[in-house]
């Protein structure tokens, strides 16, 4: 078996193996290529988000070979108020030092209901992650803490103290 060294010296045995290992073992010059295994081939997942959710998880994951299975556990339904309390809260939004969010339907619901002008300059909002920001972002709200780690337990830690 030859050394392969620098590329100028290369023996014709290692341009060889360069070129079998490109186009893959036993495959002939000109062949088709197979098609590249996916990274979830072969995989059942478990999808347990609220079901229009889920459903774009499902494509994600059958893009990546997987056999997504669709078992909402949580319902995303309209307060039995009408939303009456979450209004009361956001009228009072000035008499809270931080505003936290720990759910990125949480924060579109929330969004929907507010205005830049509603947040009072003191207030500051935590989000529990990259989603939730979003949400959030989209309806102009900036985001003043985002933990490292995206669990309530790194959102309390992160928070300064007073």
């Amino acid at each position: 078996m030859t050394a392969c060294g620098p590329v100028a010296s290369w023996p014709r045995s290692c341009w060889r193996a360069l070129r079998h290992r490109r186009r893959g073992a036993g495959q002939r010059r000109g062949a088709a290529a197979m098609p590249e295994q996916r990274a979830l081939t072969g995989r059942r997942i478990l999808v347990v988000r609220p079901a229009a959710q889920g459903l774009a998880s499902a494509a994600m994951l059958r893009a990546a070979g997987a056999e997504p299975v669709l078992v909402p556990l949580i319902e995303l339904l309209p307060p039995r108020d009408g939303g009456a309390a979450l209004a009361g809260a956001v009228g009072r939004l000035a008499s809270y030092d931080w505003l936290v969010l720990t759910s990125a339907n949480g924060a579109s619901r929330l969004a929907a209901l507010l205005t830049g002008e509603d947040l009072p300059a003191s207030l500051r909002v935590a989000a529990i992650g990259p989603a939730t920001a979003a949400a959030l972002a989209e309806a102009g709200v900036t985001v003043s803490l985002l933990p490292e780690r995206f669990v309530a337990e790194s959102l309390v830690d992160a928070f300064p103290s007073p």
